[in-house]
């Protein structure tokens, strides 16, 4: 066990630090829960500082990367050497983000782990055998998980995998999710059926997430569309879709603001998620909290909450092959509509013990008692 932390003079602010791949501006999983770190550590009086790879000095790393200097990955392109971590009290870093951080006499450190690189890379590892960056990254990854106050898996697939590449041990902390925020309104906030033509009584499916065809492979459901012209299928995405203009039953929808989601899932009949990998997935537990019913492929989060329930039938055996994929997810669709009330009511019956098990209370209560706050 690291050495604890000295008591602070009195009179002066906590400081914390917190690194992440993406800005806390934008939206996905993981600024999400990093936002709500941070309102608990302001709330609580310290003084919090956020750093991402936005802020860093491309030029050099690129100098460095280029040059073979694998040091430059470990010292700049993890932010590490950019910022000076050890004047705080506090630092809390995501997954490799910011990896060779260590606890000091100082300075506690917190690694969150969202998903290991390591896994996705070996499944993909012909594809990225000439990809320097990826193999940097997957060296990268082994200094991440170590020397730290604590290592909090997201899940309990995460926590085995960690053990398993890097024997690394962990903590379980599920992410927390405000329910009540998905909780049907019963107004029309964004009645994408009325502005798309789409007739009330038509089945209505969704994508959410980045569009990444290597980890998200939202290009599979895309196929999918051909083959249920008659189901409207709607793409929440963050860059435009390749040939959905030439269908006419798909409708993609650029950067819709958070707050409008839960108004998006009351418009929908079922949600598509064929991820290679996932460590989490908050568009899992959306589903979920919007009493949607998801196909899947066996991944992340909605692996462990589906699995052992009526609704594991949803799920699809994960390859590697995207034919694979397509024709399981193919025969989930028809599975899903020939018995829609029987989902429908599965889905009811697992939305209470969800709630329970990803409350966000639980998950402060959880995280209060790590950061020491």
């Amino acid at each position: 066990m690291v050495p604890a932390i000295k008591e602070k003079e009195k009179g002066r602010k906590k400081r914390a630090l917190i690194f992440t791949s993406l800005p806390l501006t934008h939206v996905g999983g993981i600024e999400k829960v990093n936002l709500q770190i941070m309102n608990m550590l302001q709330d609580a009086g310290w003084e919090v500082d956020t750093r991402s790879y936005y802020d860093l000095d491309v030029e050099k790393l690129q100098k460095g990367l280029s040059e073979g200097n694998i040091m430059v990955y470990y010292d700049h392109f993890l932010l590490a050497g950019t910022y000076d971590w050890r004047s705080y009290d506090l630092v809390v870093t995501n997954d490799s983000v910011g990896g060779v951080c260590h606890t000091t006499e100082h300075t506690k450190v917190i690694t969150l782990v969202h998903a290991v690189f390591a896994v996705g890379f070996n499944m993909l590892e012909q594809n990225l055998a000439q990809d320097y960056n990826s193999k940097v990254r997957a060296y990268a990854e082994a200094a991440s998980f170590r020397n730290k106050d604590q290592v909090i898996s997201v899940s309990k697939k995460v926590q085995t995998e960690l053990k398993e590449h890097f024997d690394a041990d962990s903590i379980v902390i599920n992410n927390g999710f405000d329910f009540d925020l998905f909780l049907p309104s019963g107004k029309k906030e964004l009645n994408i059926r009325k502005e798309h033509g789409i007739p009330e009584n038509a089945i209505v499916g969704l994508y959410a997430g980045r569009w990444s065809t290597q980890e998200k492979r939202p290009d599979i459901t895309l196929k999918l569309a051909k083959k249920f012209p008659d189901i409207y299928w709607v793409f929440a995405t963050d860059k435009p879709v390749r040939g959905s203009d030439e269908m006419k039953n798909v409708i993609v929808l650029h950067n819709i603001p958070y707050e409008k989601m839960p108004a998006l899932y009351e418009e929908v009949d079922f949600t598509m998620q064929l991820s290679l990998y996932e460590g989490f997935s908050n568009f899992a537990i959306e589903s979920i909290a919007s009493k949607v019913p998801m196909i899947s492929t066996r991944t992340g989060i909605i692996d462990e909450v589906y699995s052992g329930t009526d609704m594991e039938s949803l799920l699809i055996e994960q390859s590697i092959s995207r034919d694979v994929i397509l024709k399981q997810a193919e025969e989930k669709v028809r599975k899903l509509f020939e018995g829609r009330e029987f989902y429908k009511k599965a889905s009811e019956t697992l939305y209470t013990s969800a709630k329970k098990r990803f409350s966000l209370e639980r998950w402060r209560e959880q995280m209060r008692k790590v950061l020491s706050i």
